[in-house]
């Protein structure tokens, strides 16, 4: 089995051929505008509880190089022990399509690779990709690698097509043991029905169809609200349950609420959440429920005002729920987050001169702070 040290370099010099490619892309024209450099430096002090043994420290640092079309980035994380992780990014075009590839390493072994190629024929656009992924763990890597291709376009009057398959790999790009064939999806959305846009989703399998979705959405005028509705289906056709939808908007407030029904139409599960302003900020909440009562709430406060940005989110822990709706509910905690933007100077030529940015995040209870971390990150 290739080394840990041989894969990547492979990968390095991969990566290196695209961004030959990508050179020579430019090579016959010397006068392309000069190019962008960016980047930003993040670090984290992080702590389980008020004791030194919980302290971890971290520093994910990135940088990335534009012009026009052709990008390349670079991700490295470091932890207490050193390097954690490397990410490599890169775009270009090569004539009338597109070449895109990435690799993303872990301190001690290769994770995952993927080279792909867009673009359009005939009217029809396309995506052809190779991955590659550790299928095993750090200790004893396992090597697998498949490919993807997906087709899609507009049909006019009859709405849009998409057809992915993998080899290899699934339709998603989830790298499998073995290179066979893993199965197919079949999307046709944007169909107009019964004065909303229809959906229908299939799912192939081991020469079989598995899984079938069919969607509706409309508009509701009279409620200001969307109606969602969605049935699975399992084998050929066979129903497996109803879902709905429900979004408005209430003035300045939005509400949603979605239920989920058995194959015969019973009630399993639901949820309704409601978000507007309030004491100067944003209040959201939420919960959900089924066939017995209420099963969970949650609720969160967020404030924000010139460079300071505040969010509160309680922790309920539901007590009872009596016959005429009277709740009871503790508080054992409440997640607090702050964060402040480093600016100053808005007199000056350039503007408002940027310093970065500082964020702070714990919970507090009765026992004390937990899950505290303190994060600055700049950009450039």
């Amino acid at each position: 089995m290739a080394s840990f040290t041989s894969i990547r370099l492979c990968a390095a010099v991969a990566l290196l051929c695209v961004l030959m490619v990508g050179a020579l892309a430019w090579a016959d024209n010397p006068a392309q505008p000069v190019g962008k450099l960016s980047g930003s430096n993040t670090v984290s002090l992080t702590a389980a509880d008020l004791t030194l043994s919980s302290v971890g420290l971290s520093d994910v640092f990135s940088i990335s190089y534009r012009v026009q079309q052709f990008s390349v980035t670079s991700q490295t994380s470091f932890g207490m022990a050193g390097l954690a992780s490397e990410t490599f990014r890169l775009s270009t075009p090569l004539g009338e399509y597109n070449l895109q590839g990435g690799a993303s390493f872990s301190s001690k072994t290769f994770t995952r690779s993927s080279f792909s190629l867009s673009g359009t024929l005939s009217g029809v656009a396309f995506v052809a990709s190779l991955v590659g992924a550790n299928l095993g763990s750090e200790q004893t890597p396992s090597y697998g690698f498949g490919t993807t291709i997906r087709v899609y376009g507009n049909i006019p009057e009859l709405g849009r097509l998409t057809v992915a398959l993998g080899i290899g790999a699934t339709p998603f790009g989830q790298v499998q043991t073995g290179f066979c064939f893993e199965g197919a999806r079949v999307s046709w959305g944007d169909l107009s029905l019964c004065g909303g846009k229809a959906g229908v989703d299939l799912a192939f399998g081991d020469g079989r169809l598995e899984e079938e979705y069919v969607s509706w959405m409309a508009t509701v005028p009279a409620l200001n609200a969307t109606l969602r509705i969605g049935l699975p289906y399992e084998g050929l056709f066979e129903l497996q349950g109803l879902t709905v939808g429900l979004f408005a908007k209430l003035g300045c407030a939005s509400a949603s609420s979605n239920w989920s029904f058995a194959n015969d139409f019973s009630f399993l599960s639901g949820s309704a959440q409601l978000s507007g302003p309030a004491w100067g900020g944003n209040l959201s909440s939420s919960a959900t429920f089924d066939a017995t009562g209420l099963l969970s709430l949650a609720a969160s406060w967020n404030y924000t005002k010139d460079q300071l940005s505040v969010f509160l989110s309680p922790e309920i822990e539901i007590v009872a729920l009596g016959p005429d709706f009277t709740l009871s509910f503790d508080l054992p905690s409440i997640r607090v987050d702050l964060r402040y933007d480093l600016t100053c100077c808005e007199e000056t030529a350039l503007g408002r001169i940027s310093f970065g940015q500082v964020a702070c995040g714990f919970r507090l209870s009765e026992t004390g702070f937990h899950g505290i971390s303190v994060t600055y990150s700049y950009s450039f």
